[in-house]
């Protein structure tokens, strides 16, 4: 048996797997992040790390009354987030999420260091990524920079508390903007070039490593005698992306949960002139992601529905179903937190637009499915030119793709079938996969992952051409509107 922990922005569940990589028993804690103003949004790492401790208790109560053995333990999480601590990991302020943008100044002030830092990290410093948010750190609170023994992640994190080892891996040290992606190791080059110390960061393991054994402590939440190996599966989106399949270039999949993210897969580094996608380490060692970016959509979603239909889903679904293609022409940008790919602008802001006095709050609710998909099928266009090469179809995973409109929304854009996978939470799967593979390096990362999904169902959705001549035509309107969203 593998336990996966998956830790997610909002939430984080813990995944027993069998052998045949069928998911036994998952427990899942939800959580809040804070936001202060448009700009700070920050979150209590203590409170994550403690549910995601709490839930080893009754993992460890499974196994006893199924007479299981735990084999291994693997971790996957959020990226990007920034959490300084002392030498005992104890965090000396909140979490600076990746949603944050307060450091939107530092990010302008580097726009002549840009291509430096991408051509090596693969990374925009965008202030969703770490850099701007660590020199803001040491501008604006160097009590606290200067303290930190460690500048951690959640990944970094929950490794921490499960071996009481400071440890990172590949995939997720590629996140921070300080990485050479080609050499796979820190860059001293951009640790100068912005003057930030090294020795704050953690040691680097190839993804997919064992970091260490279990604490004393973590075997006695488990009620288990002897301590077992913890892997570092790697950041969340490389464990979807692994999750869903895409082993082979030019396979393309998209993971749509509290921000959507459109991936692809590569044999080598993949540096965009333009820096409008970001290139990291994949989840399996000698591969690399190249990975477009939507900030809001979730989240978005979550507005939407708290503030037109009082949070009701089942209402929200309802208007989803039964507003035609086209939402009756309004225009919905889902810019809430600023945009990601292509433009990279925290000032973006969301808007409603092309809206008439025919139009209802059902109209908004399929305008809201149909502004992220927009943002999505950008981010696919943008890895088709880039990768050279046709994208055939596009696997799906993630909570939003639990709404059936916006699957057939989605494949309607591409104009390519969308396939979604029963299992929609694709993270804890890669992850399973990617300890599989450490634990017997007899089996390969492609050859596994494919076994395990030709055993699950499998929803196909095919594009209808009438709405795709449709959303065609909204396009240039959709061009108009992004003009605007950042007034």
């Amino acid at each position: 048996m593998i336990l996966v922990i998956d830790v997610g922005t909002s939430s984080m569940r813990s995944v027993i797997f069998d052998d045949n990589g069928m998911s036994l028993v998952t427990i899942k804690r939800a959580y809040d992040i804070e936001v202060i103003d448009k700009e700070k949004i920050e979150q209590d790492s203590d409170i994550v790390i403690d549910s995601v401790l709490s839930t080893l208790p009754e993992i460890g109560k499974w196994l006893k009354e199924t007479n299981n053995k735990l084999d291994a333990i693997s971790v996957t999480a959020q990226r990007a987030s920034v959490i300084p601590v002392n030498k005992n990991c104890i965090p000396l302020r909140k979490a600076i999420m990746w949603q944050d943008t307060r450091a939107n100044y530092v990010s302008e002030r580097l726009k002549d260091k840009w291509q430096d830092l991408y051509q090596v990290s693969g990374l925009k410093p965008s202030p969703i990524f770490p850099i701007p948010k660590i020199i803001y750190l040491k501008e604006e609170e160097s009590f606290i920079y200067d303290k930190a023994y460690k500048i951690l992640g959640f990944h970094e994190r929950v490794l921490y508390a499960l071996t009481n080892r400071f440890v990172t891996d590949t995939s997720i040290a590629s996140r921070w903007g300080l990485f050479d992606i080609t050499k796979k190791e820190w860059s001293d080059e951009l640790f100068d070039l912005c003057d930030i110390d090294i020795n704050k960061f953690c040691d680097v393991v190839p993804v997919g490593s064992i970091v260490a054994e279990t604490t004393e402590e973590i075997c006695s939440l488990l009620d288990i005698e002897k301590s077992v190996p913890v892997i570092t599966a790697g950041g969340d989106q490389q464990c979807a992306t692994l999750g869903l399949g895409c082993v082979d270039n030019a396979d393309v999949v998209s993971n749509c949960g509290t921000g959507a993210y459109v991936i692809s897969i590569s044999d080598k580094p993949i540096f965009d002139k333009d820096m409008r996608i970001n290139c990291n380490i994949s989840a399996m060692p000698d591969k690399w992601i190249i990975e477009g970016t939507v900030l809001g959509s979730g989240k978005v979603i979550d507005w939407t529905m708290r503030e037109f239909f009082g949070g009701d889903i089942d209402e929200f679904q309802q208007a989803c179903d039964n507003t035609p293609v086209g939402s009756n022409n309004v225009l919905f940008s889902p810019t809430f937190m600023g945009s990601g790919t292509p433009d990279w602008n925290a000032a973006a802001k969301g808007s409603i637009y092309n809206i008439s006095l025919s139009n209802t709050k059902s109209d908004f609710a399929r305008a809201t499915l149909e502004g992220i998909a927009y943002e999505v099928n950008g981010c696919v266009n943008i890895i088709s030119e880039l990768m050279d090469a046709d994208v055939e179809s596009v696997n799906i995973s993630g909570g939003l793709t639990n709404n059936r409109v916006y699957n057939q929304i989605l494949c309607d854009m591409f104009d390519k079938p969308v396939v979604r996978v029963d299992d929609a939470e694709s993270t804890a799967l890669g992850a399973f996969v990617s300890a599989k593979v450490t634990l017997n390096q007899n089996l390969d990362y492609a050859s596994v992952i494919k076994q395990y999904l030709r055993e699950m169902n499998r929803k196909i959705y095919l594009p209808i051409k009438e709405n795709h001549n449709l959303y065609k035509e909204f396009s240039n309107k959709r061009i108009q509107q992004s003009k605007i969203y950042n007034y």
